[in-house]
């Protein structure tokens, strides 16, 4: 992998759900996929995942115009108010099931080939899952971005995005 480093993993669910910490440098959007690795000094990748949810944090300079209510959700809990946060799902790994202890790792960034390269390994078998777990517009963000890696692939995206429309 030599996509660039994209963020910190600060979270780890049970569920192959991670939140990382993002970096202003590199931006990510819904649908890039990223490689999770715990030991940057080795070529072997940990896990495989894609940005389902980009979220900034509130603006230090935007608190005195947010309702008591919406204060008491983000002020215990940010300190960065600059911060980007990214919600990963684990679509691969080498590494076994995802624990708690890579907390930490690095976040890096997939190039649009190594993208391309994985979509095309593993086809849509990941997708099924992306389904089950996600609402219905950022499963159609993730499908516009396939369709930008894989123009090739527009009429199978077509047909899956026509099935998300209809079905969810």
């Amino acid at each position: 992998m030599n996509g660039e480093h994209a963020g910190t993993l600060i979270k780890v669910s049970g569920d192959g759900t991670c939140i990382a910490l993002g970096r202003r440098e590199v931006l990510l959007e819904v649908g890039s996929l990223v490689s999770i690795d715990p030991n940057p000094h080795t070529e072997q990748i940990g896990w495989i995942a894609i940005v389902v949810d980009v979220s900034h944090a509130v603006r230090e300079e935007l608190l005195p115009y947010m309702t008591h209510a919406k204060r008491e959700v983000y002020v215990p809990y940010e300190k960065d108010y600059d911060a980007i946060h990214y919600t990963l799902i684990i679509l691969e790994g080498t590494g076994g099931s995802v624990r708690g202890d890579i907390v930490g790792a690095d976040v890096i960034k997939l190039s649009d080939d190594e993208s391309r390269d994985f979509i095309k390994r593993h086809g849509a078998t990941w997708f099924g899952e992306l389904i089950e777990r996600l609402d219905k517009q950022s499963i159609l963000t993730i499908l516009n971005k396939l369709e930008r890696l894989l123009p090739d692939m527009s009429q199978k995206i077509t047909v899956m995005r026509s099935y998300v429309r209809e079905s969810l």
